[in-house]
């Protein structure tokens, strides 16, 4: 991840957390974010809080952090839909150079969920390069052509929570 992507990714993050705390003053937190993000990155910022999701636009690209219980509408088809535990959150980026890169945070998963996940990619034509089992975590990584997807889960008390990381350089 890019140094830049990496400074934007932790502003939505404290945008997300101000935000929760400023309430109603949603116009007042979007304007100290996007002077936050201007002096971070050196370059114009819009912010837009709405509701449970903030969007972040700057000349790097978009960015739309959000809770939400869905898949992404944007993932591409041919990335199967992980049908196990409960999705938390997501996150949509799309760079200047119109590279794409999707973030679902997932909880309630069972490690055979996570073997059956990769067993699904694999009959999707997905290549498995790496895949590393422990007692307490899961990590698969996975590329197709220009996509690389990343499943990285971590054990907590009764079950894993982690998420997919997708990307897609154009």
């Amino acid at each position: 991840m890019s140094k830049k992507l990496l400074t934007l990714v932790l502003a939505v993050i404290a945008v997300l957390t101000f935000s929760a705390f400023l309430g109603g003053c949603e116009k007042a937190a979007e304007k100290a974010t996007e002077k936050a993000i201007e002096q971070s990155s050196g370059g114009d910022a819009k912010v837009d809080l709405d509701k449970n999701q903030v969007t972040i636009k700057t000349d790097q690209g978009t960015t739309t952090v959000g809770e939400t219980t869905q898949w992404p509408s944007k993932m591409p088809a041919d990335v199967p839909k992980f049908k196990y535990g409960k999705i938390t959150a997501v996150s949509e980026t799309t760079t200047a150079d119109k590279g794409v890169a999707e973030f679902i945070a997932i909880e309630g998963v069972a490690l055979a969920d996570l073997t059956k996940y990769t067993s699904e990619l694999e009959s999707a034509g997905w290549k498995i390069e790496a895949t590393t089992t422990m007692t307490d975590g899961y990590m698969v990584s996975a590329v197709k052509g220009e996509q690389n997807l990343v499943v990285s889960f971590s054990k907590g008390d009764k079950d894993f929570s982690g998420g997919i990381y997708y990307t897609q350089k154009k």
